[in-house]
């Protein structure tokens, strides 16, 4: 047991545990190595790219704005690909980025987050996971947004169903009195899901 400022990080034979007792829901999993002190994550089949050859330059403040009024305006500056068969690969270019997410649906009690990390084979190669969005709520149902960059000096290819992350579980000493909504990062799970 291993206490952390996100609360009490559960061990391999806890996480075997709960998802058999169904408190902490990670399906698909394929196999049993796909859990251990942390578990493996794998790429979904959709990804969103920003077209920017449609606009200037970014301009969040605006975006952000935009989007309160009108929640498809995402699609003016992104390009959904959908669908790619598990041999097909998704090029990520040096210093480009992309939207991607996970193949397993993640549901959380309102007393479980989780931590996301890349893999570390993965990270010597430039692949990023995510910038900014690495702690998943306590109450989280959904799929999990990858931020993908990759910050390496040669394309990545990245193929459906590829472990590309990690989840590490955490439980709270308590439930959390506002467990995270599936709406909230609905303007770009809807993209990717």
């Amino acid at each position: 047991m291993v206490n952390t400022h996100c609360g009490r990080i559960l061990s391999d034979s806890e996480i075997v545990s709960y998802l058999l007792d169904k408190k902490v829901v990670i399906t698909p999993l394929l196999d049993c190595d796909q859990v251990k002190s942390t578990v493996d994550l794998r790429l979904g089949t959709e990804f969103v790219v920003k077209r920017m050859d449609r606009f200037p330059h970014l301009d969040p403040v605006a975006f952000n704005r935009d989007h309160k009024k009108d929640p498809d305006a995402v699609l003016q500056l992104c390009e959904v690909i959908k669908r790619l068969e598990p041999q097909t690969p998704f090029i990520l270019h040096p210093n480009h980025f992309a939207l991607a997410c996970t193949l397993e649906y993640i549901s959380l009690p309102a007393n479980i987050g989780g931590m996301l990390e890349g893999r570390s084979s993965w990270a010597r190669e430039g692949l990023n996971v995510h910038s900014t969005a690495g702690i998943i709520h306590p109450g989280h149902k959904g799929i999990i947004v990858f931020e993908l960059s990759n910050s390496g000096s040669h394309p990545i290819s990245l193929f459906p169903g590829m472990r590309v992350a990690q989840l590490l579980l955490y439980e709270l000493s308590t439930d959390t009195q506002s467990p995270y909504g599936s709406d909230a990062a609905a303007k770009y799970t809807k993209y990717v899901a």
